[in-house]
Protein backbone atom coordinates (compact mmCIF):
# COMPACT_ATOMS: atom_id res chain seq x y z
CA UNK A 1 0.00 0.00 0.00
CA UNK A 2 0.96 3.02 -0.52
CA UNK A 3 1.73 5.48 2.33
CA UNK A 4 0.68 9.10 0.08
CA UNK A 5 -1.58 9.83 -2.51
CA UNK A 6 -0.50 11.84 -5.06
CA UNK A 7 -4.08 13.76 -5.47
CA UNK A 8 -4.98 15.96 -8.40
CA UNK A 9 -7.94 17.99 -8.79
CA UNK A 10 -8.27 19.89 -11.98
CA UNK A 11 -4.43 21.17 -12.53
CA UNK A 12 -3.47 20.79 -8.82
CA UNK A 13 -1.42 18.40 -7.36
CA UNK A 14 -1.44 17.71 -3.30
CA UNK A 15 0.49 14.70 -1.43
CA UNK A 16 -1.68 13.51 0.88
CA UNK A 17 0.00 11.16 3.66
CA UNK A 18 -1.49 7.98 5.14
CA UNK A 19 -3.41 9.22 8.85
CA UNK A 20 -2.26 9.46 11.84
CA UNK A 21 -4.68 8.19 14.39
CA UNK A 22 -5.43 11.75 15.91
CA UNK A 23 -6.41 12.81 11.97
CA UNK A 24 -8.26 9.63 11.54
CA UNK A 25 -10.66 10.73 14.47
CA UNK A 26 -10.68 14.11 13.72
CA UNK A 27 -12.02 13.66 10.41
CA UNK A 28 -14.81 11.24 12.02
CA UNK A 29 -15.65 13.52 14.47
CA UNK A 30 -15.45 17.02 11.37
CA UNK A 31 -18.67 14.28 10.03
CA UNK A 32 -20.90 14.48 13.44
CA UNK A 33 -20.19 18.01 13.66
CA UNK A 34 -20.52 19.19 10.06
CA UNK A 35 -23.83 17.45 10.31
CA UNK A 36 -25.35 18.54 13.62
CA UNK A 37 -25.23 15.19 14.28
CA UNK A 38 -27.15 14.11 11.77
CA UNK A 39 -24.30 11.97 10.02
CA UNK A 40 -25.31 8.74 10.72
CA UNK A 41 -29.57 9.64 8.94
CA UNK A 42 -27.86 11.28 6.18
CA UNK A 43 -25.76 8.49 5.20
CA UNK A 44 -28.02 5.68 5.25
CA UNK A 45 -31.08 7.35 4.54
CA UNK A 46 -33.05 6.58 1.22
CA UNK A 47 -33.30 9.99 -0.40
CA UNK A 48 -30.93 11.12 -2.65
CA UNK A 49 -30.60 14.69 -1.59
CA UNK A 50 -29.42 13.64 2.19
CA UNK A 51 -27.13 11.04 0.23
CA UNK A 52 -25.79 13.85 -1.42
CA UNK A 53 -25.27 15.83 1.64
CA UNK A 54 -23.48 13.00 3.64
CA UNK A 55 -21.16 12.72 0.21
CA UNK A 56 -20.04 16.41 0.72
CA UNK A 57 -19.95 16.04 4.39
CA UNK A 58 -17.35 13.05 3.46
CA UNK A 59 -15.60 15.21 1.67
CA UNK A 60 -15.04 18.39 3.58
CA UNK A 61 -14.30 16.53 6.36
CA UNK A 62 -11.90 14.44 4.88
CA UNK A 63 -10.09 17.43 2.89
CA UNK A 64 -9.98 19.77 5.19
CA UNK A 65 -8.06 17.45 8.17
CA UNK A 66 -5.65 15.30 5.03
CA UNK A 67 -5.42 18.59 2.10
CA UNK A 68 -6.39 21.52 3.84
CA UNK A 69 -4.52 23.60 0.93
CA UNK A 70 -7.05 22.64 -1.61
CA UNK A 71 -9.17 25.30 -0.42
CA UNK A 72 -6.29 28.17 -0.90
CA UNK A 73 -6.00 26.67 -4.41
CA UNK A 74 -10.04 26.78 -5.24
CA UNK A 75 -9.88 30.42 -3.77
CA UNK A 76 -13.19 29.39 -1.39
CA UNK A 77 -12.45 30.19 2.10
CA UNK A 78 -15.33 27.76 3.13
CA UNK A 79 -16.23 24.43 1.65
CA UNK A 80 -19.66 25.21 1.95
CA UNK A 81 -19.59 28.67 -0.02
CA UNK A 82 -17.83 26.29 -2.99
CA UNK A 83 -19.35 26.61 -6.22
CA UNK A 84 -21.37 23.12 -7.44
CA UNK A 85 -19.23 22.43 -10.43
CA UNK A 86 -15.80 23.32 -8.18
CA UNK A 87 -17.46 20.46 -5.88
CA UNK A 88 -17.99 18.82 -8.63
CA UNK A 89 -14.79 18.38 -10.13
CA UNK A 90 -13.63 17.92 -6.46
CA UNK A 91 -16.36 14.93 -5.64
CA UNK A 92 -14.76 13.75 -9.24
CA UNK A 93 -11.31 13.21 -7.98
CA UNK A 94 -12.51 12.26 -4.33
CA UNK A 95 -13.79 9.11 -5.67
CA UNK A 96 -11.92 7.49 -8.10
CA UNK A 97 -8.57 8.52 -6.84
CA UNK A 98 -9.06 8.85 -2.91
CA UNK A 99 -11.51 6.38 -2.11
CA UNK A 100 -9.70 3.49 -3.38
CA UNK A 101 -6.54 4.14 -1.65
CA UNK A 102 -8.62 5.22 1.51
CA UNK A 103 -10.45 1.48 1.14
CA UNK A 104 -6.82 -0.10 1.69
CA UNK A 105 -6.61 1.83 5.01
CA UNK A 106 -10.33 0.92 6.34
CA UNK A 107 -8.74 -2.97 5.58
CA UNK A 108 -5.75 -2.43 7.36
CA UNK A 109 -8.26 -0.92 9.83
CA UNK A 110 -10.87 -4.02 9.72
CA UNK A 111 -9.22 -6.75 8.57
CA UNK A 112 -11.78 -9.87 7.19
CA UNK A 113 -11.36 -13.04 9.78
CA UNK A 114 -9.70 -15.16 6.87
CA UNK A 115 -6.91 -11.74 7.32
CA UNK A 116 -7.27 -11.95 11.14
CA UNK A 117 -6.52 -15.95 11.80
CA UNK A 118 -3.32 -15.15 9.60
CA UNK A 119 -2.26 -12.54 11.82
CA UNK A 120 -2.74 -14.99 14.98
CA UNK A 121 -0.19 -18.14 13.74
Amino acid sequence: MNETLNFKVGENTYIIKFPTVGEYYAIQASKQSLSVGYYNSLSESMVKAANNAADMIDIEATLSVLCPDIMKDLKCDSFKKMGLKDYLMVKESYINQFVPWWREIEELLNPTKKDSKKDES
